[in-house]
């Protein structure tokens, strides 16, 4: 009997590890056995009813927590996943059941509360869902999160008149805007309200009625009395359905999202379409272009305040659930948001309005990942909205300005596509008819840097940034250029001002750490890059950029650390394997480093530096033929390559081959008159062959 129990439990861990890798398939057959060698195992079978939602096998799954309660009735985790399976097939009332009972055999199960506080928010019940979702801080807390503040919670016992309390946001950003509204509410009751959101939502909400002061979420608040997290908000005033005033002023991600292109697919011809979305990824950008009836700002779109201020100029929002959802809603635009079957629970049930937003208009899944039915229904919606649309539709907030329809977003599209010069003409023809043009102004200025006339550039920024001196791309964009200019602290002071204003601007830091490390600043530079990253961890860029400071300082594990990872994030970065060797050659790796160098040549055939450092190892590595090979290729491709002539003829005449070593050290001279080991070189081979009047010279 100990050999089939060992037996068993070691199926249960392998089960236990393949399910952690995502392994759901294989992780069901170590279950199975596990049961088979112990057939009143509840574990194995509340595992395996684990795996089973893994794959979506609801039902499976379903059967298998039954088995697990059946074997161990105050079994409280199997009671609670029981609950969220049944939830996911739509059984209401069972679902309440089973969390009821996992709480009932275990009072003090975070898990458990917080799944019944989901279910009840979900089913309108907001009186009871309210108690119940405070075990959220419990539950946070026992993975590591959880409120950062020791003053009293407060949730509407206390008076709070003459006191100070810190409102804070703690989930996401839609949670921070939806929830915001009850700021007013609570400075009404006499207090002084400080509000902690994050940094991309400060100039959105910096005239909120009711907060005397606005801070990141991240920075350390002044004195306070009292702290309140916003979604708790709603508790402390007791919130029904028919309390909440529409307010006009995740992990779930993969679940709640529509491809791109598929969603471009059911969009009607006769709209035209703004993108609201900041940050795209390199296949939407691609599908974007694709569609040319689509506006493009994500490079405008530096925070909320942004993004607010384009919803205010459009008919209509389309959105998933996602923060832009929430703000489009809560300026009282109308709103269309696409839900999954299963969606958040402020969404509701069986609804297609919304309580907390008067202008927003629902459209959820009839089936479980099947987004065709909500495309169909928005197609045929929007095609009945646009036949009721005409000029005079448009809103007062964006009067219709004197230029070309879709001038600008022309000129970006060819800009996009690196058609420079009738970019140049588009942007030209904007200013004709506007001369105080913004955008026009500093992409312009953008053009002229990368046509190689800086002056002119510098020219462009400054007239864009007197018309908008708030906006942080003309800052960066100016900053690139008094770095071309080698004008470093006058570019350094643009960068700050750039950050200054977009306080997460990724490409900001990582441009004012190039110029730090230009002013041979290096642990400066350094500092910036890792912000840089922290803001952006998948910036390879940033990551190349530290490697090469931490290369300066002689840091060498540090540096290929730095190389590896940007090299992970972007494997086809030629820059960075390159850089690797450099490194790996420094620690004498050196067949490692031939490696690197071959990977960079692979990416990028015409990369001469590459094939000069490949060059460098086989000459250390005393393959002469090769090392000589590889530096005539970095010469075929830069003529004016000293360095590789000088090397060229340090292999040559190792090769005893000296007329040709004393016309390559000759090449190195001529392009590097003060090159001295050049001149050292080809002064004992000239020494060497009995030249004694030209060797002494050199």
């Amino acid at each position: 009997m100990r050999g089939k129990a060992g037996e068993a439990e070691t199926h249960f861990n392998r089960g236990n590890q393949l399910s952690a890798l995502n392994q759901f398939e294989r992780a069901l057959a170590s279950y199975d056995a596990a049961i088979s060698a112990k057939a009143d195992y509840a574990e194995a079978y509340s595992n395996r009813g684990l795996a089973l939602v893994g794959l979506k096998r609801w039902d499976a799954s379903l059967a298998s927590f039954d088995r697990a309660v059946a074997i161990k009735s105050d079994f409280a985790e199997a009671h609670s996943n029981r609950g969220n399976v049944l939830t996911a097939l739509d059984q209401w009332e069972e679902a309440q059941k089973s969390y009821e009972r996992a709480v009932a055999v275990k009072p003090d199960f975070a898990d458990a509360h917080f799944n019944k506080a989901y279910l009840k928010l979900l089913r309108g019940d907001l009186a009871g869902g309210w108690i119940d979702y405070e075990w959220r801080h419990k539950r946070d807390r026992a993975g590591g999160r959880g409120p950062a503040y020791a003053e009293p919670l407060w949730l509407g016992q206390e008076c709070l008149s003459g006191k100070t309390i810190l409102l804070h946001g703690e989930q996401g950003l839609g949670d921070t805007v939806q929830f915001c509204r009850y700021a007013k509410r609570v400075a009404d009751l006499g207090a002084r309200v400080i509000l902690a959101v994050p940094r991309p939502l400060i100039r959105l909400l910096s005239s909120l009625e009711g907060v005397s002061k606005i801070i990141a979420q991240d920075s350390a608040p002044p004195d306070f009395d009292h702290q309140c997290p916003l979604v708790s908000l709603p508790l402390a005033f007791k919130t029904r359905l028919d309390t909440i005033s529409g307010n006009k002023a995740h992990r779930n991600d993969q679940r709640r999202s529509i491809p791109l292109a598929q969603l471009l697919a059911a969009l009607p011809d006769r709209c035209e379409y703004v993108s609201l979305q900041k940050d795209l990824s390199e296949l939407d950008l691609q599908t974007l272009q694709s569609h040319p009836q689509v506006s493009d700002f994500s490079r405008e779109l530096y925070d909320f305040r942004e993004s607010a201020a384009l919803c205010e100029c459009l008919d209509l929002v389309i959105s998933v659930d996602t923060s832009m959802a929430h703000v489009s809603a809560a300026l009282g635009r109308n709103t269309w948001i696409l839900l999954p079957r299963h969606s958040d629970w402020r969404w509701l049930l069986n609804r297609s309005d919304s309580p907390w937003y008067s202008t927003a208009t629902l459209f959820k899944q009839e089936t479980s990942g099947d987004w065709s039915g909500v495309l169909q229904r928005l197609r045929a919606e929007l095609i009945r909205e646009a036949d009721k649309c005409g000029p005079a539709n448009l809103p007062a907030a964006c009067p219709a300005r004197p230029l070309p329809p879709g001038a600008l977003r022309q000129a970006l599209a060819l800009h996009q596509r690196g058609e420079l010069a009738q970019a140049q003409a588009r942007y030209q023809a904007i200013l004709d008819v506007q001369p105080g043009h913004f955008d026009a102004l500093n992409m312009l200025g953008v053009i002229a840097l990368q046509r190689g006339h800086p002056e002119k550039a510098l020219q462009l920024l400054d007239s864009a940034r007197e018309i908008d001196p708030h906006d942080a791309a003309v800052h960066f964009n100016r900053g690139a250029v008094l770095q071309r200019l080698n004008r470093p602290e006058e570019s350094l002071a643009s960068y700050d001002q750039a950050i200054a204003l977009k306080p997460d601007y990724a490409e900001g830091f990582c441009n004012r750490g190039l110029v730090l490390a230009g002013l041979h600043r290096w642990d400066a530079a350094i500092a910036s890059y890792d912000r840089a990253m922290a803001i952006k961890p998948g910036f390879a860029q940033a990551h190349f950029n530290r490697g090469v400071a931490l290369e300066q300082l002689g840091r060498w594990e540090d540096a290929l650390t730095g190389y590896e990872r940007a090299i992970s994030l972007e494997p086809g970065f030629a820059e960075g394997h390159c850089n690797r060797g450099l490194v790996l050659a420094q620690l004498g790796r050196w067949t490692a480093a031939l490696a690197a160098y071959d990977q960079a040549i692979a990416i990028k055939p015409q990369f001469a530096e590459a094939h000069f450092n490949r060059g460098l190892v086989l000459a250390r590595l005393e393959q002469a033929g090769p090392a000589l090979e590889s530096f005539e290729r970095a010469i075929a491709l830069r003529a004016e390559f000293a360095e590789a002539y000088y090397n060229r003829g340090l292999v040559l005449a190792h090769l005893k081959q000296v007329d040709a070593s004393l016309a390559s050290y000759d090449r190195a001279v001529e392009l590097r008159p003060g090159y001295a080991e050049a001149h050292q070189n080809r002064s004992w081979m000239l020494l060497q062959s009995g030249d004694l009047a030209k060797g002494w010279i050199d």
